[in-house]
Order: structure tokens, then C-alpha cells, then sequence
């Protein structure tokens, strides 16, 4: 597949979306539990009037390389995903709008999964909005997310049974809408499942996904 050719300078703009894009489409991905049928990206303020080509491969690279033994690249991702009848759609927000940044949605026949992110300091890639809701995190390394009901007692829960296991938060982002809330647990290595069955016992959790990016 032929790809526009980018000078130096065009490619040093785009480079940080180019890693926010992998990043959110493994996030993505992992927290998806449908057949997947559509990936939607959009491309928010200034960078949709860039040459966006490399940000959508990537985008999908992450999302067709979680879970599977083929390797996905930059290169091959857009025809990987059309042999998985997969169909990719691109929008563009208001050039002149003052975010930057990538909105991408993963949907399937019983579910789907929505995610933002933007680039900070002109380098770090971050998570800024997960499902419609606001929330701030890093996008690299090990995670639990945890969706749940909105009340008292939830993060004292989910800290009690992470002490239980040994596992130490490194950070911790929280974010709510209505009566759902979500936490994103940054730790040190990936969580079994019996950490994951034992965070699902804590009232008013309804999820937990161990994710790695």
C-alpha cells in the first residue's frame, strides 16, 4: 500500500501522534469484548489538516496487533485490517480548534469502546478521556482499568485488595460521569487473574482488564 512520503520536518510533527495512536489503539483494543467491526478515527484541531496516513496505520496497527501472532505495522495495517473485514472511517473536527488531539472508537455487534488522547509537552502521549468519560493517564506500561458504580468505598476497596496480593499502585486516575466512574491503576508488572477476580468481589465494581501498552 503506498504511503505519501513526508519530509523531515512533517514527519517530526506527526511523530508524537504517530505513538499516541498505537498507544490508544492497544488500549483500545484490549478493553474490547465484541467482534470487531468498525475502528473510527478522528483527527482533532490542527491535526487533521496534516497527512494523516501514518497516524491512522498505527491507530489500527495497535488495535489488529492485540491478541494476534501476525505482526501489524505501519506498512501492512490498513489491508490487515480489511482481510479481518474490518472498515476503517476517518473524520476530521475543526482545523482551528485549539486541541489537538486523537478520538478513536472501536465498535462490534455487543459493544465498543471509545478513547481520547492527546500529546503533552510536545512529546508524552495521554489517555484524556476513556468511554465519554473525562480521565488523565499515562498510556504506557501495565494497567488495571476498573469500571464501576459511582460510591463511597471504591478505591479504599480496590487498594485493600491490590495490598492483599502484594501489588504496589505507581499512579492512580480516577474519572466519573453520571453514576458510572472508571480507574485507571498504573503498577509495576501484569496482574493474574486472581487479582483481577478479586477486584471484581469489591462492592460496587462492575469490570477490571489488566492492559499493557
Amino acid at each position: 500500500m503506498n504511503l505519501p512520503s513526508l519530509s523531515d520536518q512533517e514527519y517530526e510533527q506527526l511523530r508524537p501522534y504517530i505513538t499516541l495512536a498505537s498507544k490508544l489503539g492497544g488500549f483500545a483494543a484490549q478493553l474490547f469484548a465484541s467482534n470487531l467491526s468498525t475502528i473510527e478515527i478522528e483527527y482533532e484541531g490542527e491535526l487533521g489538516g496534516w497527512k494523516t496516513d501514518f497516524v491512522r496505520n498505527a491507530a489500527v496497527a495497535g488495535v489488529m496487533q492485540s491478541g494476534s501472532e501476525e505482526a501489524v505495522n505501519l506498512i501492512n495495517a490498513r489491508t490487515v485490517a480489511e482481510q479481518r473485514g474490518v472498515v476503517i472511517r476517518e473524520t476530521r473536527s475543526d482545523p482551528k480548534a485549539k486541541v489537538i488531539g486523537i478520538q478513536l472508537k472501536l465498535t462490534g455487534e455487543t459493544g465498543g469502546v471509545q478513547c481520547r488522547g492527546a500529546v503533552v509537552h510536545g512529546e508524552y502521549p495521554r489517555l484524556t478521556e476513556l468511554n465519554d468519560t473525562e480521565i488523565e493517564s499515562r498510556v504506557e506500561g501495565n494497567f488495571i482499568v476498573i469500571f464501576n458504580d459511582d460510591s463511597p468505598g471504591v478505591v479504599g476497596g480496590i487498594g485493600t485488595a491490590l495490598g492483599t496480593h502484594g501489588i504496589n499502585i505507581a499512579r492512580l486516575s480516577l474519572g466519573r460521569k453520571g453514576k458510572n466512574a472508571v480507574a485507571i491503576v498504573q503498577v509495576d508488572s501484569a496482574v493474574g487473574a486472581d487479582v483481577l477476580a478479586e477486584l471484581k468481589k469489591v462492592k460496587s465494581v462492575k469490570n477490571a482488564v489488566s492492559v499493557k501498552v
